[in-house]
């Protein structure tokens, strides 16, 4: 088993705490696009399923345990993301001016002009 695989990290969001576990690039990255529909755009519950299902280790959740508090899936969300791509790693104030964020992450790619 990868070591990284073996990686798990606790949160706070309010007064809960959730254990999140890391997955591999490739499950990520297939999900990503696994829950998109056919014009690209994010089907967010199928996204946030599988995140609930695969990082979210402890407690074990469904979308429907927040009914009435949708905020706090979306924060749970955000924080399993970060941990996922290692957010908390990336931070640097030398980012080269030519990368800009993917959608809806924070997360940064190198783009080209192609000019």
């Amino acid at each position: 088993m990868n070591e990284k695989l073996a990686q798990q990290k606790t949160i706070t969001i309010g007064d809960k705490a959730y254990t999140l576990q890391m997955v591999s690039a490739s499950w990520y990255l297939d999900t990503v696009d696994g829950c998109k529909d056919e014009n690209g755009n994010m089907k967010s519950g199928e996204y946030m399923r599988a995140i609930l299902s695969n990082v979210v280790a402890s407690p074990r959740l469904t979308i429907d345990d927040f009914t009435g508090k949708i905020y706090v899936l979306r924060n749970l969300v955000k924080e399993a993301e970060k941990f996922i791509l290692g957010e908390e790693l990336k931070v640097k104030e030398d980012t080269p001016k030519n990368e800009m964020p993917l959608e809806g992450n924070g997360s940064a790619v190198s783009g080209s002009s192609g000019a």
